[in-house]
């Protein structure tokens, strides 16, 4: 070192660094320009729900099947309730011979066989000899578990399904997923006042096939997710 160099004095404190810069917060500009381009963004995802949505419920309604005459025989014979017209149809068939048993389906607790025999004009010989009745069920899944239940105690391999016209698509994919291997028959009963023909024409006819056919995409994802549950589980 140089005698002419300036000594450096250790304890001297060293020069303060500077500071990081602030973050600075986005402008009010800014966040109303995202916030534009988000509504704009749900709007459009909002029509474009909208539009496969009414697509999606044309095609369901003109799909939905008519009442028509069949001589279809089955094993049995099973009716989800929620009318007096399904019960007398599907009484119907078993006296018909078109099955060789009936389940009735979702029966409440204080509505008797001979009550049910009573509303149909049927005698209670044919109640005590080809008819039962569930009462455990308490909506569409659960006539599905219980049918499903019946159907297999009886070995049966061919079952004819009576219920209401709109409600036909959702009974068919939940009995579908609890018995893959069993004949399903349709055989649907259009309630009173509805007109499938002209179902656009009818604000309550209208209504009711737009709740059925939400119930009906729920009840395909869900059957959808459990069957690829399974599948994943037998892997």
């Amino acid at each position: 070192m140089s005698l002419n160099e300036p000594r450096m004095n250790a304890s001297a404190p060293s020069a303060p660094r500077p500071s990081p810069l602030p973050v600075q917060a986005p402008s009010l500009r800014t966040r109303l320009h995202w916030s534009r381009h988000v509504a704009r963004a749900l709007i459009i995802a909002c029509l474009i729900g909208s539009a496969f949505f009414g697509a999606g419920l044309v095609r369901f309604a003109e799909a939905l099947p008519r009442p028509r005459p069949s001589s279809v025989t089955a094993d049995a014979v099973v009716v989800l309730t929620g009318g007096e017209s399904r019960v007398a149809k599907a009484v119907d068939l078993i006296a018909s011979g078109q099955g060789r048993r009936l389940l009735i389906s979702g029966v409440n607790d204080h509505t008797s066989a001979g009550a049910i025999a009573d509303a149909t004009d049927q005698n209670q010989a044919l109640f005590r000899c080809c008819i039962d009745i569930d009462r455990r069920a308490r909506n569409t899944v659960g006539n599905a578990a219980e049918i499903a239940r019946w159907v297999n105690a009886h070995g049966y391999r061919s079952v004819i399904v009576v219920t209401g016209a709109y409600h036909m698509p959702r009974a068919l994919n939940e009995l579908r997923n609890k018995l893959p291997g069993v004949r399903l028959y349709p055989d649907p009963v259009l309630a009173p006042g509805l007109d499938l023909d002209s179902w656009w024409a009818d604000e309550r006819t209208v209504r009711l096939i737009m709740v059925e056919y939400a119930k009906y995409l729920v009840s395909e994802v869900r059957t959808r997710l459990s069957l690829s549950t399974e599948a994943f589980g037998n892997l």
